[in-house]
């Protein structure tokens, strides 16, 4: 299934392509070259938005004049229920170890979790900034989807979670989550590197071991 971001890339492009392509057939000609080169402006500007909205917002120095972070990456994460917490006999009450996939562009992002009991995939997303300060928060809800085989003590459940975003790059979040199994809790993410590429906990994982025996 297709998502917003990349339906709007495919129709901008497409729309792009196909206006340079009609001007070009119909054989459009202008009194000098810079009325020629301006016709295809709508063309160029609409190709240029996919470009920044992938790649070119997050290299310096343009990433000087805008105030998104970038969080793009793989993550390992620490959870921490409150003892508050209902978790159900047998369950993890912490710490518990997860892996979170941020899939981020300049206008959109998509976050993964996993643990080793279950997945979770964020639904609306969106960044909230502070008044008077360069903070921003990312506040997403999500869906998760816990293993077969422990769906009788823990099954599927929705929540909620806010990660305190820091301007530039950042290497560590500090997050709070709760969920409508009357669970809540703190995170804190540390950055991994830039991949994205896992389907579940051992994959994140194996890949995290690896990163640690080659070291810095």
């Amino acid at each position: 299934m297709s998502t917003p971001r990349t339906t709007i890339r495919i129709t901008v492009a497409i729309t792009s392509v196909v206006y340079a392509v009609i001007l070009y057939i119909a054989g459009v000609r202008l009194d000098n070259n810079v009325k020629h080169l301006l016709s295809y402006l709508p063309s160029v500007a609409g190709l240029a938005l996919i470009v920044f909205d992938r790649w070119l917002w997050k290299l310096p120095p343009i990433n000087r004049l805008h105030s998104r972070p970038r969080i793009g990456g793989l993550w390992q994460v620490e959870l921490q229920p409150d003892a508050a917490s209902h978790i159900p006999e047998g369950g993890n009450r912490g710490p518990i170890a997860a892996y979170m996939l941020i899939e981020q562009s300049f206008w959109s992002v998509c976050v993964t979790q996993f643990t080793a009991e279950s997945t979770s995939q964020s639904r609306a997303v969106a960044y909230i900034r502070r008044p008077d300060s360069s903070r921003q928060m990312l506040s997403f809800t999500y869906d998760n989807q816990p293993r077969r085989e422990h769906l009788p003590r823990s099954p599927r459940h929705t929540g909620a979670c806010e990660l305190s975003l820091s301007t530039g790059s950042p290497t560590v979040l500090p997050g709070l989550y709760f969920t409508d199994r009357f669970t809540a809790g703190e995170m804190k993410l540390i950055l991994i590197d830039r991949t994205t590429n896992y389907a579940d906990f051992a994959a994140a994982a194996a890949h995290d071991r690896a990163t640690q025996s080659v070291g810095p």
